[in-house]
């Protein structure tokens, strides 16, 4: 939100894994990859980046969802996913896991 009152955070790891991935979908689905670079771009430029020194895996179900069971650590910062479940394991870290819907009502209350 350009208020404020969220921001995605990313590492520079995670970033490159979700450009990868949404190049990767927008072949298989026929987008245009400068439109993708843009978007990419863009959510970037609104990202918060944060570097990653310390590992804390394995902890989650799936080994690949530490990564950014780290960025939320680094940021003190809560997840929100459609899949709490992948991310049990988190609240040993102080990391909330939020439904999309939550974090929605959350900014609804805050205005």
């Amino acid at each position: 939100m350009e208020a404020g009152l969220w921001r995605p955070v990313v590492s520079p790891a995670l970033a490159l894994e979700y450009e990868m991935v949404l190049k990767r979908l927008s072949r298989e689905m026929g987008f245009n990859f400068r439109q993708m670079d843009e978007f990419i771009d863009y959510v970037c430029s609104r990202a918060r980046l944060v570097q990653i020194h310390f590992r804390c895996r394995p902890v989650l179900p799936d080994p690949d969802d530490d990564r950014i069971l780290e960025v939320a650590v680094r940021a003190r910062s809560p997840i929100v996913t459609f899949n709490t479940k992948d991310f049990r394991g988190a609240d040993r870290y102080g990391i909330a896991t939020l439904y999309p819907s939550e974090l929605l009502s959350i900014i609804g209350a805050n205005k």
